[in-house]
């Protein structure tokens, strides 16, 4: 049998209404109860299937397109039963969760700070390269407006744009970004080259 996405009864194609309800409330399948187990206590991933496995499944739901059947396990059972056989206090616990938070929010502060450095990167870049167009413009004035346009990433569409929003004199800076392009050449010159 497999199951269609949004079926009645499931959510998405991933797993039933039921198992998602017994996931809210803290009930996992052994993979993820390990996990989960082991990161709240400090236990090795070992100790925690030993748990898990102990204390035996406490539910049953499907899961997966082709609605397997897979074993939930109650957590907070297990967190209680590491407690105990590993003499752990909830102050132990909730350090090892403070510090496992912070951890997260480091390691996410690192991530975004990577992708503004390479955002920030790929403007430099960017820049250098128009810097190099806008070079070669100058040295090749044969090139076209349109070309010379591109350079600035220019679009017909945004004059087009600010023509219409009421701006009829150098829509985005096109006659300066000219004028400095062909600055110190006679009038002359310019008409020469397009101006």
């Amino acid at each position: 049998m497999t199951v269609s996405y949004n079926q009645s009864g499931y959510i998405g194609s991933s797993y039933s209404v039921r198992a998602g309800g017994a996931e809210r409330e803290g009930r996992r399948p052994l993979s993820r109860g390990i996990l989960r187990l082991a990161a709240h206590t400090g236990i090795t991933q070992a100790q925690a299937r030993e748990l898990l496995e102990e204390i035996g499944p406490c539910e049953a739901h499907h899961v997966s397109k082709y609605a397997n059947l897979v074993d939930y396990y109650d957590i907070d059972d297990a967190i209680e039963l590491a407690k105990e056989r590993y003499e752990l206090t909830n102050e132990m616990i909730d350090a090892r969760l403070a510090r496992r938070e912070q951890i997260q929010a480091k390691a996410a502060a690192t991530r975004e700070a990577k992708k503004l450095a390479a955002k920030l990167e790929a403007e430099k870049k960017e820049a250098a390269r128009r810097e190099v167009y806008l070079d070669e413009c100058k040295k090749n004035k044969s090139l076209t407006l349109t070309t010379r346009c591109s350079a600035m990433k220019i679009t017909k569409e945004k004059i087009t744009e600010a023509m219409a929003a009421g701006v009829p004199a150098d829509p985005c800076g096109i006659v300066a970004q000219i004028k400095k392009w062909f600055e110190g050449y006679s009038v002359e010159e310019a008409v020469a080259y397009g101006i």
